[in-house]
């Protein structure tokens, strides 16, 4: 089988390996992912709590790499204690294996030195865009030779069309890791009318990234209201520490809303924000029923997506936007409840078909899913017929 690179760099956004590599395995392709072993220490192992087949080797100042075996027939993830020279004549004794292609799953305002030698080795890079509303950041991709820059929704694709004739993005989505979730041989909850309602609420609390006193005004709204006809609780799948962390709790505390919410990972003692490990957070995720957008990132123009709320809506959860700004209009809704938390009618009406909405919505994610894993393979076929 072939095999391609996917560099996972920058600690933080791990979520766009594993759709990668599923699709890249469906179609015969092999991955051999260069991850920061930051993600590890603070996460866990990605790929084995999701059950992704693979061999894995740490790269460490003393690695031998001229004594690493030929690729076994699997995928290959290459933790990364450090990186530098080192990681660079990682990647040049790998090309003799692979396309010269190179998922560059978190490209930042301008080329690495490791971007750069990439492409100095005679490698295309896809480059994922995380924020489409950078326009320097358009004006740098424009400048960039053997790079295609990939995105994650109709409104990133949008948002280039300033440089339309230098920039062609690709579109790729993230949710889409359905087999390998699959394997781990776990069930989401059912819901049905008598059924108490767990919302989870994705993310680490912390106030620049997402509108608590939004979530917590519709919690209050919500609980209000005469036509509740199931009590809801409210999930946080994510660490709660410091100042940030104790600001919310003592905001649920003036509400008197402790009750209703559940803070499965909370150390208001740290100083750093803890993260929870995938474990704990599939299990949240497994375990909840209805997801709820309180993301200061997802904007009205769409271009920027939300990872926590991707990963919600591959766990079969809908996804309740407060804020009328649902991740991914191109699917006309699929999969998505939009309320103004402001508007007491809708909230009322909300609260009313809570249970039969879910069921319905639970119904579509399957749809929704298998439409962007049609989407995914379809751009890696692309892909790959460019570098045969």
């Amino acid at each position: 089988m072939k095999r391609v690179g996917i560099a996972q760099i920058l600690a933080g956004h791990d979520e766009c390996t594993v759709p990668l590599i599923l699709a890249l395995n469906r179609l015969g392709i092999y991955a051999d992912v260069y991850i920061n072993n930051e993600l590890r220490e603070k996460r866990g192992d990605l790929f084995q709590s999701l059950h992704v087949e693979h061999h894995q080797i740490y790269i460490e100042q003393s690695t031998k790499l001229k004594t690493l075996n030929p690729p076994p027939p699997c995928n290959r993830v290459f933790w990364l204690g450090v990186m530098g020279n080192k990681v660079k004549k990682l990647i040049y004794l790998n090309k003799e294996y692979s396309l010269p292609i190179m998922f560059w799953t978190t490209f930042a305002k301008k080329p690495s030195p490791m971007f750069e030698y990439c492409q100095e080795i005679g490698m295309h890079l896809y480059a994922f865009v995380h924020d489409a509303r950078n326009g320097k950041l358009s004006r740098v991709l424009a400048g960039l030779s053997s790079v295609t820059s990939v995105v994650f929704s109709d409104g990133m694709v949008d948002a280039f069309s300033l440089h339309a004739e230098k920039i062609k993005p690709l579109k790729f989505y993230l949710p889409p890791l359905s087999d390998l979730s699959k394997r781990q041989g776990l069930q989401g909850r059912e819901v049905n009318d008598s059924n108490d309602l767990r919302i989870v609420v994705p993310g680490r609390v912390a106030y620049a990234r997402r509108d608590y006193g939004l979530l917590i005004d519709f919690a209050k709204s919500l609980l209000s209201q005469e036509t509740l006809s199931v009590e809801p609780t409210f999930v946080i799948a994510g660490g709660i520490s410091g100042d940030e962390g104790k600001r919310f709790m003592d905001d649920l505390a003036c509400q008197n809303l402790l009750k209703y919410f559940e803070c499965p990972c909370i150390s208001l003692t740290s100083d750093g924000a803890p993260f929870m490990s995938y474990e704990q957070l599939f299990s949240c995720l497994l375990g909840s029923d209805l997801a709820v957008s309180n993301s200061l990132a997802v904007k009205g123009d769409y271009t920027k997506v939300s990872g926590a709320i991707n990963l919600c809506i591959n766990f079969q959860l809908p996804v309740l936007y407060l804020n009328d700004y649902p991740l991914y209009p191109e699917f006309k809704d699929m999969a998505s409840i939009i309320i103004d938390s402001c508007d007491q009618s809708q909230v009322s009406a909300f609260a009313k078909e809570m249970p039969q909405l879910v069921v319905q919505k639970r119904k579509e994610t399957h749809l929704l899913k298998d439409s962007m894993e049609q989407w995914n393979q379809q751009i890696i076929q692309e892909i790959l017929s460019r570098h045969k």
